[in-house]
């Protein structure tokens, strides 16, 4: 009889020194909505491109900032938070300063900030604005070129 009891208690001991089956993590579901990746312009970071997005929603096509990032922002797919924060926080400054800049003549304070952040886009910058300050001249003559034409 000690060798049966025996032999059953060996029994529970092997199976409760058994492993627990471990269990392995679910596997990652794919996600459905994949996040548009958008490729800068050559040279140019991301940042920067969204600037100058706005500055020519606003410069060239006589934009209000806050339309200017709302057009932006449609058209990438992000928040307007997103891009209000590239034209403010980004740069350092408020959009109270930002309209202030945006507004100049020459866009010279918005200009020097953005060389100041990003100095190797230097060349880039300048080109971007100057063809942007010299579009709405075009118009303008062409605008006085119309009305000369109507009398």
């Amino acid at each position: 009889m000690f060798s049966v009891l025996s032999k059953i208690k060996s029994r529970i001991q092997s199976v409760s020194k058994q492993p627990e089956p471990v269990e392995t993590p679910p596997e990652p579901q794919t996600v459905e909505k994949v996040k548009k990746i958008r490729k800068p312009r050559e040279g140019i970071t991301n940042q920067l491109q969204i600037i100058l997005e706005v500055i020519e929603h606003v410069r060239k096509n006589g934009q209000t900032r806050l339309k200017a990032i709302q057009l932006v922002a449609e058209k990438r797919g992000i928040a307007r938070a997103t891009v209000n924060d590239k034209c403010c926080r980004l740069l350092g400054i408020n959009a109270e300063t930002f309209d202030k800049m945006i507004n100049e003549p020459n866009l010279e304070e918005l200009r020097n900030l953005m060389i100041s952040k990003w100095e190797k886009h230097k060349d880039l910058i300048n080109g971007h604005i100057d063809s942007m300050l010299a579009a709405p001249e075009k118009e303008a003559v062409q605008d006085q070129s119309e009305t000369a034409d109507a009398e």
